[in-house]
């Protein structure tokens, strides 16, 4: 029985009595095996662990298993597919065990609240592009005017502007509170609308301070330090950070740099200063009894100038890694752009050149976007029910790609992103866009 029959057949089953016009029976035929191909590249992506995901191109055939189960039938018996033109193609049925298989998504598809008995035109495509457009809203800034920062976690999203963490509940943000003495620099969310761990820094000299985390839930009066060697007067600088704590991990991803303090060096040498700075080779300095002093960065104990000072503190990402909370690895990655990292199977795992990692889900990266193509930058990719979401760059354009349609950030100022992330916030699916300093985030509105 042919996939038109089939869908009679379920019609005439369940009582509804729908007019099926050929293009009817063709977007359905479209629906239900993009549906298909869906699950199955989610279900490969997390049973592979690896996130080894195939998307098929093609509208209307599928690549053939071993198992006959993706078969499909020919015009005529010993026909082969790359033989027959792209009309016969067109005009191919699924197989009995396709078609066995695309009977549940037959079920929500067919039915008359879904089908369009009327062919659609150039004004209802456009109202539909329309009301897609519509269905993704940009999301106030917790402190409209100030620097924010977004990140994903526990199905949710936080916010970090002026010191301050909030996190979304329905469509107010609602203000973090974290243990005292601790200066959040990064958040893991519960699925409560709270936070589970936080890492922060402990103590309020700048010079002598530490990196550590809190865990809510597991060992609460703990604190696990992150213990980072640094030169005398240097100090570490944090410019954003994700962390992901499990019963047996522990793992630190930061963008961060590390910096030559006037002040803090000075201050390792057993002087006082309420003001310094570093020019070429020698260090000038405001003494609180003798005022004015120069003293020369040799003789402080740095061997280089200043050019070089400035050289060695450029940005970089770090990827830092304990079981237990004391013995810790440490990667130095040449990036500026935060690695993403996840809980999968109660394993956290770390997004590289190759994987797409966030809470739940890893991906392949190739197999998602395919062959490289030197005019777009592929930022990130999500699964959302029916539909992969690709977040791109083309040009000085942020879009967001659905395969058959494409939607355009126009809301976004400062040209194109830099960086972008992809997750869910409850139901609805997160769009966090950087574009070289801020962030706006979006949400969609279903």
């Amino acid at each position: 029985m042919g996939f038109d029959d089939d869908i009679r057949r379920h019609l005439q089953d369940t009582g509804e009595q729908v007019e099926l016009s050929t293009g009817v029976l063709e977007e359905i035929r479209k629906k239900a095996t993009k549906r298909i191909r869906l699950k199955k590249l989610f279900t490969k992506g997390i049973i592979s662990f690896a996130g080894v995901v195939i998307i098929v191109s093609g509208t209307y055939t599928f690549l053939s298993s071993s198992n006959g189960s993706e078969s499909f039938e020919t015009s005529s018996e010993g026909n082969l597919i790359g033989e027959t033109d792209a009309s016969e193609i067109e005009e191919k049925e699924l197989s009995a065990a396709d078609t066995s298989e695309l009977q549940d998504e037959v079920q929500n598809i067919v039915s008359p609240k879904n089908l369009d008995q009327s062919p659609p035109d150039d004004q209802s495509l456009a109202e539909e592009e329309s009301n897609q457009l519509m269905s993704w809203i940009q999301v106030t800034a917790p402190i409209p005017g100030s620097k924010t920062k977004y990140s994903f976690s526990g199905n949710n999203v936080a916010a970090h502007s002026n010191d301050l963490w909030f996190i979304l509940q329905d469509s107010d943000w609602v203000k973090l509170k974290f243990p005292a003495g601790i200066e959040v620099v990064g958040v893991q969310l519960d699925t409560t609308g709270n936070w589970s761990s936080v890492l922060g820094w402990s103590g309020s000299n700048l010079c002598d301070r530490v990196l550590v985390i809190k865990d809510k839930y597991r060992h609460p009066s703990r604190e696990y330090k992150d213990p980072l060697y640094l030169a005398t007067g240097s100090v570490r600088q944090i410019e954003t950070a994700a962390l992901r704590v499990t019963e047996d991990e522990m793992t630190i991803s930061t963008t961060e740099r590390v910096l030559t303090d006037p002040l803090c060096l000075l201050r390792s040498q057993g002087l006082d200063a309420v003001e310094a700075r570093i020019d070429g080779e020698y260090l000038y300095a405001t003494d609180p009894i003798e005022g004015k002093v120069v003293y020369s960065l040799k003789a402080l104990g740095v061997e280089i100038d200043e050019a070089a000072l400035r050289e060695s503190e450029k940005m970089y990402v770090a990827l830092s890694r304990s079981t237990n909370g004391e013995g810790w690895a440490r990667q130095k990655i040449s990036s500026e752009v935060l690695l993403n990292i996840g809980i999968i199977a109660d394993k956290i795992e770390v997004e590289t050149e190759n994987q797409i990692v966030r809470d739940g889900q890893i991906f392949d990266r190739a197999d998602i976007f395919g062959s490289l193509n030197e005019d777009q930058r592929n930022l990130d990719a999500l699964i959302d029910g029916d539909t992969l979401i690709k977040l791109v760059v083309r040009g000085e354009r942020t879009l967001l790609d659905m395969g058959d349609s494409e939607l355009g950030l126009i809301e976004l100022s400062g040209g194109a992103a830099k960086w972008g992330r992809l997750d869910w916030v409850g139901k609805k699916v997160g769009v966090i866009v950087n574009t070289g300093g801020s962030e706006t985030l979006f949400l969609s509105g279903k």
